[in-house]
């Protein structure tokens, strides 16, 4: 029998994810905003990369879990030890 601390943990990281997009959207729109040199199709590249990681946070974490309910648990541990390691 499956636990249900997973699905919970699917939906908070879909949250978590979404809630970085949508604040390196800020971001980059604030970047825009105080430096008017910047070129329009950066600012245009960035957003779509940002839209595309939206779409992905939105609907992979809980597929994921559907599939192989602990790989979230280990995904996420391993993705802070590498910003930990990274990060510095």
């Amino acid at each position: 029998m499956q636990t249900t601390d997973t699905g919970v943990l699917a939906s908070y990281l879909r949250l978590g994810l979404l809630s970085a997009v949508l604040l390196a959207l800020a971001l980059v729109i604030v970047g825009r905003l105080l430096i008017p040199a910047t070129s329009f199709g950066s600012v245009a590249a960035a957003s779509l990369i940002l839209m595309a990681y939206g779409g992905l946070a939105a609907f992979c974490p809980s597929r994921l879990h559907r599939r192989h309910p602990g790989i979230l648990r280990w995904a996420v541990t391993f993705g802070l030890l590498a910003g930990a390691v990274f990060g510095r």
